[in-house]
């Protein structure tokens, strides 16, 4: 996605009866995220699964590589 089609689907979520959390990763004008991540702010996180936060944790204790 790009930021044209990003400015697209603020214009829509804007409008949108629901809300849904948008997450856009670096290739989008920053004006844009912050505006869609204040739409949704108020949308709770989804609950991590316990097998996915166990790999995070083993992940993040994992020693450096030399």
């Amino acid at each position: 996605m790009r930021s044209r089609e990003a400015h697209r689907l603020l214009d829509r979520a804007e409008r949108a009866t629901s809300r849904t959390r948008c997450i856009l990763g670096k290739g989008i004008a920053t004006s844009v995220r912050r505006r869609l991540g204040a739409l949704s702010a108020h949308i709770a996180p989804l609950p991590v699964p316990s097998d996915i936060a166990a790999v995070r944790s083993v992940h993040r204790q994992a020693p450096a590589a030399l």
